[in-house]
């Protein structure tokens, strides 16, 4: 199965440099030459495009603790239920 994501194509056209600042090119959607082209290659591509930010690891690390309000369609129009959002702890 061919994964046909855009952002392979972009990071095989700009040698891993990011963006184009353009539009894809067809002639990048047919190129069997580069080896991210999920267009035309099966699988993933060879490495990945992309890593997390330090501030993306750490709120997987340390996620805040939130309140967040659940709707339910088992309750009476007009109200709903508050639950907090359990943390690391409380659910491993």
């Amino acid at each position: 199965m061919r994964l046909e994501a855009d952002p392979t194509i972009i990071y095989g056209a700009s040698a891993g440099k990011g963006t184009l600042g353009r539009p894809i090119l067809r002639s990048e959607l047919d190129n069997e030459d580069n080896p991210y082209n999920t267009y035309r290659n099966y699988g993933l591509p060879p490495t990945p495009i992309a890593n997390p930010g330090r501030a993306a690891i750490e709120a997987v690390l340390k996620p805040p603790r939130l309140w967040i309000s659940f709707l339910s369609p088992m309750v009476q129009a007009g109200t709903h239920l508050r639950k907090p959002t359990p943390s690391i702890s409380e659910t491993s």
